[in-house]
């Protein structure tokens, strides 16, 4: 009788920590739905900022149709995202804590919050650049809507492996040569050494960082033993090789 009590006792427990954990996720979910509609708004507001300056400023995109406008955004967004996210990364990797060789793992002092933070940021500009779409399905598209599911694991199913988004986030500086490049033809500055300067930028960093340094952080990222804890990870790991490589 008394192992039995004990038993019921038990299972309770159990029930109470599901409980908990429910309470828990639903918490995380209100907390990170507030996040990304904040960063949603933000990304809004310096897009209709972008807009608002470049009709004052540039003659070029003035004249520019309302469908070339909007690419037009769309470049100079991602060149500001790649700006703010390549500055976060390398002030993260400044603040280096711990550094493994033969992972290929940096540690930094860096909050994991902030790390969040900037994940939820990283999603609101990817949900605003798939709505300034014309077409509903594009390859920019799908990279995007990739890259918010792939965060969305990371922002709730495993956290401790935020700490890895300075590493990937450093890829981005060939994305600021890309955008430059395609700002510089469409306001027809490629009759210059800077031009030819920034596209040669581009090559380079991206053969470094994209098709050399990229696939390490993979090979090393499907390694974590925090990632093996999610419950789905022998279904999504291929996915999550797409996911990073696009």
């Amino acid at each position: 009788q008394q192992q039995q009590k004990e038993e019921e006792k038990e299972k309770l427990r159990e029930i109470l920590k599901e409980i908990d954990k429910k309470r828990d996720t639903w918490k995380d979910i209100k907390r990170g739905t507030k996040k990304l509609g904040i960063a949603l708004i933000g990304v809004a507001g310096i897009n209709k900022i972008n807009h608002e300056i470049l009709k004052r400023i540039s003659k070029e995109y003035k004249r520019l149709p309302r469908k070339k406008k909007k690419t037009f955004l769309t470049y100079v967004m991602s060149l500001i995202n790649a700006i703010v996210f390549v500055g976060a990364s390398a002030n993260s990797l400044y603040k280096v804590k711990t550094i493994n060789i033969k992972k290929s793992l940096i540690t930094t002092k860096i909050s994991q919050e902030r790390y969040e933070n900037l994940g939820y940021i990283e999603m609101a500009y990817f949900i605003h650049d798939i709505i300034q779409e014309e077409t509903i399905w594009t390859t920019n598209t799908m990279h995007h809507s990739i890259g918010i599911a792939f965060l969305a694991v990371l922002v709730t199913k495993v956290k401790p492996l935020l700490k890895l988004l300075p590493q990937w986030m450093i890829v981005d500086i060939s994305t600021i040569f890309l955008d430059t490049a395609w700002i510089m033809k469409e306001t027809k500055n490629t009759k210059t050494k800077m031009y030819t300067a920034v596209q040669l930028a581009f090559a380079i960093s991206f053969f470094i960082l994209r098709v050399s340094y990229l696939p390490i952080l993979i090979h090393n990222f499907l390694k974590e033993k925090e990632l093996e804890k999610v419950e789905f990870y022998d279904k999504i790991k291929t996915y999550i090789k797409i996911a990073i490589l696009a």
